[in-house]
């Protein structure tokens, strides 16, 4: 239902995120995996994610430059994932108005509460723009109930 896109250079780490978010069973149904910052601005172009997790420090761009980058293609939240616990991070994650900032190694508890709050977050968004293009006359695809049950069920079971 929802697109989560995880990028990080190494490979057992990208594996163990995709695993957690399989094994949580949350709202992210879809998931795109990519090695670096470049890798994800295009997987992007063509794979709309609703939530990115990125780390840091990685080759040919970083986390920080990728989302910058992502913004401009209207992507526009995302999770940082540091083994870095440095201020000047922290505070340029503030900056690019960046969901959340966890550190490596990442608590499987803590993941999966986050990814089922931001979907909660995301799917409310989604209502919520659905509600204002049908005001001004546009039909979308995705119907209320639809939403409204799944936000529903998703506080019931999982909050």
């Amino acid at each position: 239902m929802l697109k989560l896109m995880i990028v990080d250079d190494e490979e057992i780490i990208l594996a163990g995120i995709r695993d957690m978010v399989e094994k949580e069973n949350t709202a992210f149904t879809r998931i795109a995996i990519a090695n670096d910052g470049i890798e994800a601005l295009e997987i992007m172009d063509y794979f709309r994610p609703d939530l990115v997790i990125t780390d840091i420090q990685m080759p040919e761009m970083d986390g920080l430059a990728m989302i910058r980058e992502a913004q401009k293609k209207s992507v526009c939240r995302y999770i940082i994932l540091s083994g870095y616990d440095e201020f000047k991070y922290a505070r340029e994650a503030v900056r690019l108005q960046v969901k959340e900032y966890l550190l490596k190694p990442i608590n499987q508890l803590e993941l999966a509460q986050l990814l089922k709050r931001m979907a909660i977050e995301i799917m409310e968004e989604k209502q919520s723009i659905k509600l204002e293009t049908q005001e001004d006359g546009i039909q979308l695809e995705t119907s209320n109930a639809n939403i409204r049950m799944v936000i529903d069920y998703m506080k019931t079971n999982y909050m």
